[in-house]
């Protein structure tokens, strides 16, 4: 079995950690549910895994710590997709998360209640193309944290945080950047002219800083 799609079944409790002895599975997808507990770092083992979608449901418990499942997660050297927001959720995003698989490229952590400083070695991440971070109200930036987020050229931003410092001049060279959410933070200073750059730029929102 390759995909295993249990979306919106209102299922309830904890994840089975059986599910990680599932070693072809490439697709996880419990997304829209009622389940609770932690997110088990068995996932680990699952080293053909690409997409894993655990987001809205009721991980967590707000406090540090449950976010450590990620340390498990650089196991997954195949991971494209990792979207656990709109859950409960808490502590710091550990150092670990530079270590996740280059080939990721969606990042959704949002919805949370993340705390402490967003590691700047998220820049590890090359091939990064969606990165949410939106509504998680404790969280503070690495003074770098946006110019690497920028450098590596992630094209969706939703930041919507504490985020904090100047908006890179370098954001300029991201020329495929569609969506750049940023309102709600505690950017300062100018916009960049070299925005104008970024011909496909869809949807910007800089509000309330």
């Amino acid at each position: 079995m390759t995909g295993l799609i249990l979306t919106a079944n209102n299922f309830s409790g904890s994840i089975p950690t059986t599910l990680a002895n599932i070693s072809t599975l490439q697709e996880l997808r419990m997304e829209f549910n009622s389940l609770t507990g932690s997110i088990p770092p068995s996932f680990g083992k699952q080293q053909n895994m690409q997409t894993l979608a655990l987001h809205a449901n009721y991980f967590g418990s707000y406090f540090d710590g449950d976010f450590q499942f990620f340390n498990a997660l650089s196991n997954c050297t195949h991971l494209l997709s990792l979207s656990v927001g709109s859950n409960r959720l808490g502590g710091d995003l550990p150092s670990s998360i530079a270590n996740m698989s280059t080939n990721l490229t969606e990042l959704s952590p949002g919805g949370n209640h993340i705390s402490g400083i967003v590691p700047r070695d998220i820049g590890n991440l090359i091939h990064l193309q969606t990165l949410q971070l939106y509504g998680n109200f404790a969280v503070r930036s690495h003074p770098n944290f946006c110019r690497e987020a920028f450098r590596i050229g992630v094209i969706k931003c939703f930041f919507s945080n504490r985020m904090s410092g100047k908006i890179p001049s370098s954001i300029g060279n991201i020329t495929q950047l569609v969506k750049l959410y940023l309102s709600n933070s505690s950017f300062e200073g100018v916009i960049p002219p070299s925005l104008g750059k970024c011909s496909n730029l869809l949807y910007f929102l800089v509000g309330s800083n």
